[in-house]
C-alpha cells in the first residue's frame, strides 16, 4: 500500500502542553522541492528573548524563523489544559 505525504510542520511539546496550532508550517513559497510542503527542524536556540529556530523546507532549501520567547510561552500557557 502507497502512502501519501500531505506535510509536514513543526510544533513542540512542553511537559504535558500540546500545541495545537503548528509553530512553523511552509507558506506557499516554501512548499515546492523534491519533498513538498514539508519544513523541518533539528533544534532551536534563545538569543536575548528571541527563539531562533533554523529549518529545512521542501529538502530544497534552508531559512530562520524568530518568534519571542515570551510570545511562546504565554501561548503554552494559554493551551495548557486545566488541573484535573
Amino acid at each position: 500500500m502507497r502512502e501519501t505525504i500531505t506535510g509536514y510542520s513543526v510544533s513542540y511539546t512542553h511537559l504535558d502542553v500540546y500545541k495545537r496550532q503548528p509553530l512553523l508550517k511552509p507558506n506557499q513559497n516554501e512548499r515546492e522541492g523534491y519533498v513538498p510542503n514539508v519544513v523541518y527542524t533539528c533544534g532551536a536556540l534563545v538569543h536575548s528573548g528571541e527563539l531562533i529556530i533554523p529549518y529545512g523546507m521542501a529538502d530544497n532549501a534552508t531559512g530562520f524563523a524568530t518568534v519571542a520567547l515570551a510570545e511562546v510561552l504565554a501561548a503554552m500557557e494559554r493551551e495548557a489544559p486545566s488541573p484535573a
